[in-house]
């Protein structure tokens, strides 16, 4: 068998993984149901998620973190949708139903789960700052989008873990990128096996062209905020070496990209010490069994 057949057959193992991987859980679905309805109540929200008790649980503890802030202590599920609002929240339960998916990842000999979480977890807090920086109203989006950029790698590690340690172990020790020794070895990159899931999934196009993307921040060709601003928290999150991407070389940054973010001279000198917290926060919440 030659290389292009075996990583056609590769590919092919690939598809029927992601075709059975499990949908995501009810309460994310009962609550996209719940916010869509114009007539859907605070108390609507708060019902469908209480039926999570595990959910109830850290977004309390969420709420009532810094990254937030408020005066007064969070008590019920009831005041963290008033507070936060509903599709803030609506994000953070994705968030949530995604890492519960991959609770089962094992480690692998040059990667494990909790060292890539805790990078996207950087991404993800990274990205949220960005996002608000930039004027946008849903950050929580944003800092989703972060956490689950690297779902493609996980179900790598749970599909094909022998082959995929020997791909990190590549990547670790040359010069290349991640994604590039994936196509190498297996003709398909991590990124389109998050794109995948998200489709399956049913998520919105935005979120899956990010992930998709990420890596340059352009759509076919085109801008997009939320590519980009993945693309800007991959950067910084290597080269401040939080948790583990999967590779040693730290990703290039597109100029075109920041040319159209478009931030401040001292957005990260000024902003290091918010986001790190964040990043360590969270982790520590959202990563908690």
């Amino acid at each position: 068998m030659n290389n292009k057949e075996t990583q056609q057959k590769l590919i092919n193992n690939l598809m029927v993984k992601v075709n059975e991987f499990p949908t995501l859980p009810t309460i994310y679905s009962k609550l996209s149901d719940t916010i869509n309805n114009p007539t859907c109540s605070a108390a609507d929200v708060a019902e469908v998620i209480s039926q999570d008790q595990a959910a109830v649980t850290k977004i309390l503890k969420v709420a009532n973190s810094s990254v937030y802030g408020f005066v007064r202590k969070v008590t019920s599920i009831d005041q963290a949708v008033v507070y936060i609002g509903f599709q803030q929240i609506k994000a953070l339960v994705l968030a949530l139903s995604v890492i519960k998916l991959f609770d089962n990842t094992k480690d692998i000999k040059n990667l494990t789960p909790d060292g890539l979480w805790k990078y996207s977890f950087a991404v993800g807090s990274i990205s949220r700052l960005i996002a608000k920086t930039a004027g946008e109203k849903i950050v929580e989006d944003y800092f989703v989008a972060g956490i689950i950029h690297g779902i493609g790698k996980l179900l790598l590690m749970t599909t094909i873990p022998p082959i995929y340690e020997k791909i990190v172990q590549n990547a670790k020790i040359s010069d290349e990128y991640l994604y590039v020794v994936e196509r190498k070895v297996l003709g398909i990159s991590h990124m389109k096996i998050a794109e995948m899931l998200c489709d399956k999934w049913k998520l919105p196009k935005t979120l899956s062209n990010a992930l998709a993307n990420y890596h340059t921040g352009f759509v076919d060709g085109r801008f997009q905020l939320m590519s980009s601003i993945i693309h800007i928290s991959t950067v910084t999150a290597s080269m401040l070496e939080l948790g583990d991407s999967g590779m040693k070389k730290v990703p290039m940054l597109h100029k075109e990209v920041w040319k159209h973010i478009s931030l401040p001279d001292d957005f990260f000198t000024k902003n290091y010490q918010i986001f790190y917290n964040d990043y360590r926060e969270m982790s520590s919440l959202l990563l908690s069994k």
